[in-house]
């Protein structure tokens, strides 16, 4: 049974691989769907600077204008003093002048706090265009990351699938179907190694003498708990050549 379990060893690493890449390109698509909503949203911010400075910006000339025209009714309104006959029409004309340079002074009031917000919408613009620049730069990069593992992934599938056949075909059916049952049963991992007297697939202690029928790789022998297929990590034993690459993945959310 020696060779048969370096055989289930083997076909649990290149599942556990295939898993990986099945996995990652299976959510590829929602990653870059991520990083694509998340320059989005920073340009939106972007926008909305600049969209809030047009405003206040349009708003000021609007206001500088009504300023021009309330200080020529002022001049026009001091011209005609010289023409005012009686003392009423005089003081109802310095009535009407203090007026006009009273709503003067409120325009000039409400321009000088538009232009302060204006220089803080202005700060806040350039902190926030700094910021998108080096953020369209990570994305750039991560988007590039995910594909290059995208493309890494995908030929990482394509060998290990023919490798799988290989190795499936290297098995008694009867072996398979028990390893493809226990896979499907326990999320993606049907054999697992021994550690410290204890299952590294379900962490329940195994029996002493179940460790020793495993020792002896006469028979497949299985987890009391979980059923997972059990082996013994061993010195100068050769299923040690591909034992830790199985348990490493094995161990990666899955």
């Amino acid at each position: 049974m020696k060779k048969e379990l370096e055989i289930l060893i083997k076909l649990q690493a290149v599942d556990l691989e295939l898993y990986r890449a099945e996995r990652f390109h299976r959510e590829y698509p929602e990653k870059v769907k991520k990083l694509d909503k998340r320059i989005e949203d920073e340009k939106g911010r972007v926008k909305q600077a600049q969209e809030r400075l047009e405003s206040l910006q349009k708003d000021k000339r609007q206001k500088e204008k009504d300023l021009e025209a309330d200080m020529d009714r002022v001049k026009k309104s001091e011209e005609k003093l010289t023409a005012v006959k009686t003392n009423k029409e005089y003081q109802a004309a310095l009535k009407e002048i203090e007026a006009l340079k009273k709503m003067s002074s409120e325009k000039e009031d409400a321009i000088l706090l538009v232009m302060e917000e204006i220089d803080t919408i202005q700060a806040e613009l350039k902190h926030r265009e700094k910021e998108l620049q080096i953020k369209l730069k990570e994305y750039e990069e991560a988007k590039n990351r995910l594909e290059e593992e995208d493309k890494k992934y995908g030929a990482v599938g394509e060998e290990k699938h023919v490798l799988r056949e290989e190795l499936a075909r290297e098995l008694e059916l009867s072996l398979h179907r028990q390893y493809q049952k226990i896979k499907e049963k326990r999320n993606g991992l049907a054999v697992v190694m021994v550690k410290d007297g204890t299952c590294s697939g379900c962490s329940m202690h195994i029996p002493p003498q179940v460790i020793n029928e495993v020792l002896t790789n006469e028979h497949i022998i299985t987890c009391p708990s979980c059923n997972r297929i059990l082996y013994v990590k061993k010195a100068g034993n050769t299923i040690d050549n591909h034992q830790s690459k199985a348990d490493t993945i094995g161990t990666q959310g899955v």
